[in-house]
């Protein structure tokens, strides 16, 4: 289930919704000013882990890469503030494509993810699947990398004076991230700041 919001930017009522219930918020933009006014939404919502699936128009499949009017290469111009983006080209990848970015928004580190529709697309008539029938490929890891724990451990060790300046993400993780670095903090002493 989402919340859909019309003329809304990325960063106000989607990402409290998601914010507030753990859900996927999700906002729908029209093609070109719509699609690069969401940018700094949709990168505040990466920085801050916030899952969020945004619908961008766009023009006609035939018309990409044409400079018709309100085009914008939305997929080019949100790649680096996206944990993935897609351009749909085909109706019947529709139902697949949009099950998908919602995995990909809520799994591993939550963040953004862009669905641009073409018109033709939009108005199109396509089979709609359920998300039971297809396998995602995206798959983060979730289980820790000891090389990367070890390296951490060192470096803790030899500053001069450590401090731990943790972020949302640790309030994100759960409880047992919370309490696990309540944890280290008592147990080395050290000062924690929270961002």
């Amino acid at each position: 289930m989402c919340w859909f919001a019309r003329k809304a930017a990325p960063s106000t009522r989607p990402r409290v919704y998601a914010r507030s219930t753990g859900r996927v918020g999700c906002v729908l933009v029209t093609s070109g000013p719509g699609a690069t006014n969401a940018v700094t939404g949709l990168l505040d919502a990466q920085m801050d882990s916030i899952p969020l699936v945004c619908i961008t128009g766009q023009v006609p499949t035939h018309l990409i890469g044409n400079d018709a009017f309100q085009e914008a290469d939305t997929t080019g111009i949100t790649r680096p503030c996206t944990k993935h983006n897609y351009l749909v080209k085909d109706v019947n990848r529709l139902a697949e494509t949009l099950h998908e970015a919602f995995h990909v928004a809520r799994s591993g580190r939550p963040g953004p993810v862009l669905v641009d529709l073409p018109k033709d697309i939009q108005f199109a008539t396509g089979l709609y699947k359920p998300p039971e029938a297809f396998s995602f490929a995206y798959r983060p890891p979730y289980a820790p990398d000891m090389a990367v724990i070890e390296r951490a451990v060192a470096m803790i060790a030899e500053a001069e004076r450590p401090l731990f300046y943790t972020g949302g993400g640790v309030i994100n993780a759960g409880p047992e991230a919370a309490a696990s670095l309540t944890e280290l903090v008592r147990l080395t002493g050290f000062p924690v700041l929270r961002r």
